[in-house]
């Protein structure tokens, strides 16, 4: 399985996500920069790809978006709260 199915199949892009919240893209935007909400795990910009987990490896021809987990949005908008961990994944072509 190359890692674009892998993500894909596991993770859901930001538009999605939001949809599944219940919320914009720039209110996401404002709770991921506040820090009110864990920052995206996964980030693909073309030549890189970074993680929480794995750091930054570089790839060479990578797609380019942000992948979220997508049971991060399951349950209620109460999901998104001021929290520490840093484990949500978000997904959004740039």
């Amino acid at each position: 399985m190359s890692l674009k199915t892998y993500l894909q199949k596991h993770f859901v892009d930001k538009p999605t996500f939001v949809s599944l919240l219940g919320i914009t893209i720039e209110r996401l935007d404002q709770l991921i920069a506040a820090q009110a909400v864990p920052q995206p795990t996964y980030v693909c910009d073309g030549n890189t790809i970074s993680s929480a987990v794995l750091g930054l490896l570089r790839l060479k021809n990578i797609f380019m978006v942000i992948f979220f987990v997508p049971n991060a949005a399951d349950g209620s908008k109460s999901q998104i709260r001021p929290r520490r961990a840093k484990s949500v994944m978000q997904c959004s072509q740039y």
